[in-house]
């Protein structure tokens, strides 16, 4: 079910375990911060096999253009460094929708007559989200300006044929911010293109485009492109592009302006072989901010 949201936003805190941060010029000398936790972790690893060879491990590349890359085997980054606040800032209520229960499927150039569906415009050239009116002409609504995915609610975006950024893609651009404690994924097997002011992946939340067929391949993810419109990424929950059976995982890629904080799980591994045959190769996950980056002691898995 998808709303208009009309209730006050909420604060959320930055916890101060990431396993993988970064600030860029707009946010000046901001290293988060030193340590991971337990549950953290950054995987790319070949799948198994029974009878085959295992699949290849794929790569962690971050790449700092103006300042540092430091990778910590013990101790701290700067204690005086604290780590920011952050409260949602949808835009108008009126902009700001709220998928809040079931599984949610954008529609293509169709506004429902009952104003309760989310639909995107084909042809590739518009890249936004749109919130029916409910009078069933899908020219004269505004585009939402933030969303808010809520547990237990999944967001399956389409191909709207837009090509921008990294590439084609099914594309999710919001002027304003995304929190996502539910899960938002695509049924294209290419994989997902999001920018929003604010990505912030819950605890429970998930971004997805791991395969779903047996000994097939993932999609791509692709959270901002340095362009301006991502400015930071938090992930507390799940980024994952795995593959399964003998399938390789896909790519992940982040790029925002600002900042990327970890404390949960991004996965770009292969499958594992239960039959002949090899296990599925790992994808890449790669980083890219203005200044420095820290990667703290016991990131990767």
């Amino acid at each position: 079910m998808v709303t208009k949201n009309f209730i006050s936003v909420f604060a959320l805190v930055f916890l101060s375990t990431g396993l993988l941060a970064a600030c860029g010029s707009n946010n000046n000398n901001v290293i988060i911060p030193p340590a991971a936790t337990p549950e953290a972790a950054l995987l790319a690893t070949g799948g198994t096999s029974t009878s085959g060879s295992g699949g290849g491990g794929g790569y962690v590349r971050v790449e700092s253009y103006g300042g540092a890359v430091k990778v910590l085997k013990s101790g701290t980054v700067d204690a005086v460094i604290t780590v920011p606040t952050f409260t949602p800032d949808f835009g108008a209520p009126e902009t700001h929708a709220v998928v809040s229960a079931g599984t949610t499927t954008v529609l293509l150039d169709s506004d429902p007559a009952d104003g309760s569906h989310l639909y995107a415009k084909s042809g590739g050239s518009d890249a936004n989200l749109y919130l029916g009116d409910g009078d069933g002409n899908a020219t004269n609504d505004p585009a939402v300006t933030g969303l808010t995915v809520e547990a237990g609610a999944t967001l399956i975006l389409v191909d709207q044929g837009y090509c921008g950024g990294p590439g084609c893609y099914p594309t999710l651009q919001l002027s304003n911010d995304l929190v996502i404690n539910g899960i938002v994924t695509t049924d294209s097997s290419s994989g997902l293109y999001i920018e929003a002011y604010v990505i912030d992946v819950e605890a429970g939340g998930k971004i997805t485009v791991s395969a779903t067929a047996m000994d097939s391949y993932a999609g791509e993810i692709y959270l901002g492109y340095g362009n301006g419109m991502t400015k930071q990424i938090i992930n507390q929950g799940t980024i994952e592009a795995k593959g399964l059976g003998s399938g390789d995982g896909g790519y992940i890629y982040f790029e925002p302006d600002d900042l990327v904080v970890n404390t949960g799980t991004i996965d770009a591994s292969g499958g594992d072989s239960t039959v002949d045959g090899s296990g599925g190769g790992s994808g890449g996950v790669s980083g890219e901010l203005d200044t420095a980056i820290s990667i703290p002691p016991a990131s990767f898995a």
